[in-house]
């Protein structure tokens, strides 16, 4: 793979990136979903998923509080999983594996 091919397939990737944390983001407003974006990273090729809405944490907790009444938080991990399948796509795409851990 050359240099303009590796740079292409950073691109797409970054684009399907947004497209799955956008796809399975909380949407009660909309401003979660559109508060995510891309920022290339400090060093190399790669690239982070950026998403700087102060209250984005509370969204993937487990509802502890007596107010839920022992209900799940529909939520609850959901930036996880979307991170998960990012990984996967990506290893899939460029053929390579990245350690757990």
């Amino acid at each position: 793979m050359t240099q303009e091919e590796l740079l292409r397939e950073i691109e797409i990737l970054k684009l399907q990136a947004v497209v799955v944390f956008t796809a399975n983001a909380p949407h009660r407003t909309g401003v979660l979903k559109r508060a995510i974006r891309v920022e290339p990273a400090t060093e190399g090729y790669g690239f982070r998923i950026v998403l700087d809405i102060y209250y984005a944490v509370y969204t993937e907790e487990v509802w502890l509080s007596p107010q839920w009444r022992g209900r799940r938080n529909p939520n609850e991990a959901w930036f996880r999983k979307a991170f998960e399948y990012v990984l996967k796509y990506i290893e899939s795409r460029l053929g390579v594996q990245f350690a757990k851990g």
